[in-house]
């Protein structure tokens, strides 16, 4: 494993690719699958790899992970150098389209088929040289270069609103294509629109993270001469050309994709697009199930953490809004609720007595103790407008709040009282899925 990260073609490819995102780091020992996602226990510093160095100490700092697979952020951030940044639209300086392609008996043959579909519909598009294909041991990535966008298109449009879109609107294109295909070679293929704020991605020339298998680039005009040989770790046949664009190249896709898709901060958190597959999910989920996206759930486990810390059921409520819209306003800049919100004001602004304190975790409150954020109060009414009533469209409420409240039970008082531990061990790994499960 070291002797395999130790040479030099494989640490420039992982090196070129990682620079500037913000990296995951898997293990071969762990018992369950961990990432490794901050250089210190604290998670004020996000792992980066920008030179060998970076690899070198990675292999000395984790060494009891015994590190095995690299993985990047699809983003590369303008800094990595302060973490509460890094979930903000104007952290973003660019981002990488990345399909995702699996089949679910792994066939290489079946997987290269359904890229085939991506590609094409991508050059009919225009986009063409800026494209490459990584086969990541299971499946494969179809990817557009970053530097695909002109600075001018990003200048008007999120680099990961773009990035989101263009994806989106080609999957909705081929989606047909896509059921047909896994009918004809019955097998259980799909491609998913995966990009997210923090979604990563396998690095080049990475180790798959079970089989025996390097993560290789190959471009469309290698992908009907592809095979599994290719991604041999003793002799890895891995194309170097990842690295070309053409500047300008997606630019006219975006736009059009941008005039039918809403791009990531306006979509992402109600809509998750997959195409394919016997069964296939509908390219968007149904108009009941997108009445719940991360904001919903995020206040709805907010709430039942409160409720479970203090007991107190009007003010749970009052606090599970409060804090969906603290985190929205944070990732989105208010922009998710029905009404224009203020951001939140700095504590000098607001006397002490009107702070309560939740753990390691403050939130403002109103003079009739309601929690408050940039003016505006949430209360227990409000909760059941925006929170209750759009659960109640997909399940009856009461069964929600019984199922979150068992959910949120489940962990440790010190979690509950930690902010960083509440939002990445409880909200997090359920936000996309919670309440939508059979």
């Amino acid at each position: 494993m070291k002797d395999y990260y130790a040479r030099r073609d494989v640490r420039q490819e992982i090196i070129d690719f990682c620079r500037g995102r913000w990296v995951a780091l898997e293990g071969e020992e762990a018992e369950r699958r961990t990432f490794i996602r901050y250089w210190d226990r604290e998670h004020t510093k996000p792992l980066t790899i920008n030179a060998e160095r970076d690899i070198d100490e990675i292999f000395r700092r984790f060494f009891w992970l015994k590190p095995r697979t690299f993985y990047a952020s699809a983003s590369i951030y303008k800094s990595l150098d302060n973490p509460q940044t890094l979930e903000t639209p104007d952290s973003i300086a660019a981002t990488t389209p990345t399909f995702d392609v699996d089949c679910e008996r792994g066939d290489f043959k079946d997987v290269m088929s359904v890229v085939r579909l991506v590609v094409d519909e991508l050059a009919k598009l225009g986009v063409s040289r800026s494209v490459y294909i990584l086969w990541s041991g299971n499946g494969a990535h179809v990817r557009i270069h970053e530097r695909a966008f002109s600075r001018n298109l990003l200048q008007r449009y999120n680099p990961l609103d773009a990035a989101y879109a263009i994806v989106a609107y080609v999957l909705k294109r081929i989606a047909k294509n896509v059921e047909q295909l896994s009918r004809e070679r019955g097998a259980s293929l799909k491609v998913e629109n995966l990009m997210d704020i923090k979604r990563v991605f396998t690095a080049p020339l990475s180790l798959h993270r079970r089989l025996d298998l390097a993560a290789v680039c190959i471009k469309p005009s290698e992908i009907d001469d592809f095979n599994l040989s290719w991604a041999s770790p003793e002799s890895p046949r891995h194309n170097q050309a990842w690295r070309d664009f053409s500047e300008g190249e997606a630019d006219n896709a975006a736009q059009i994709a941008l005039t039918e898709i809403p791009g990531y901060f306006a979509a992402a958190s109600d809509v998750k697009i997959v195409v394919g597959e016997e069964k296939t999910r509908a390219t968007r989920e149904s108009p009941r199930a997108a009445a719940i996206g991360r904001f919903q759930i995020m206040a709805l486990l907010q709430a039942a953490r409160y409720y479970i810390l203090f007991g107190d059921l009007d003010r749970a409520k009052s606090f599970g809004l409060n804090r969906a819209i603290f985190y929205a306003w944070a990732k989105k800049r208010g922009t998710t609720t029905t009404r224009r919100r203020e951001a939140p004001r700095p504590a000098h602004e607001t006397r002490e007595k009107l702070v309560a304190r939740i753990g390691d975790e403050q939130a403002y409150l109103s003079s009739d103790g309601w929690f408050a954020i940039g003016g505006d109060v949430q209360t227990p009414r409000d909760y059941d407008r925006e929170i209750a009533s759009r659960i109640e469209r997909l399940i009856p409420y009461e069964e929600a709040w019984a199922k979150a409240v068992e959910y949120v039970r489940s962990f440790d008082r010190k979690v509950l009282e930690s902010q960083r531990d509440f939002y990445e061990k409880v909200y997090q790994p359920v936000r996309d899925k919670f309440l939508r499960e059979a």
